[in-house]
């Protein structure tokens, strides 16, 4: 891994800094290659992705996954890069938390009708 992903992250809002990975030889030392399809997904924990989940190296070797996010519930996260007939380089941990509020919908005392000045029989709430 060139650049790991954050070791804490939001669901649903891209990962600061982006993760990267450089090609390298046998010996670790960094390969310039352009245009090498690069893949990550989700190996521990569950979730989806967001963003480009497939990016071509560039002429230096690096592929990038700017705009790359994780969806799904709080937990632990680790993910996986692989290339073909390449080994495959597994991130840290990523902690994600809960992302921004997506919804409000009505919890309960929706679709109540009472007198003007009279109280409604269950409280109305949001959820």
């Amino acid at each position: 891994m060139s650049v790991q992903p954050p070791t804490q992250a939001q669901s649903g809002i891209s990962l600061a800094p982006p993760p990267a990975v450089q090609l390298q030889d046998d010996q670790g030392a960094a390969v310039g290659q352009a245009g090498v399809p690069v893949s990550v997904a989700i190996a521990s924990g569950g979730g989806s992705l967001t963003g480009s989940t497939t990016v071509n190296t560039s002429a230096a070797g690096l592929a990038t996954f700017t705009g790359l996010g994780i969806h799904g519930t709080v937990g632990s996260r680790s993910l996986i890069f692989t290339a073909p007939d390449l080994t495959a380089a597994t991130s840290g941990t990523i902690d994600l938390s809960a992302g921004a509020a997506a919804l409000i919908a009505a919890g309960a005392g929706n679709q109540q009708t009472v007198g003007a000045g009279s109280q409604v029989a269950i409280p109305p709430s949001v959820t």
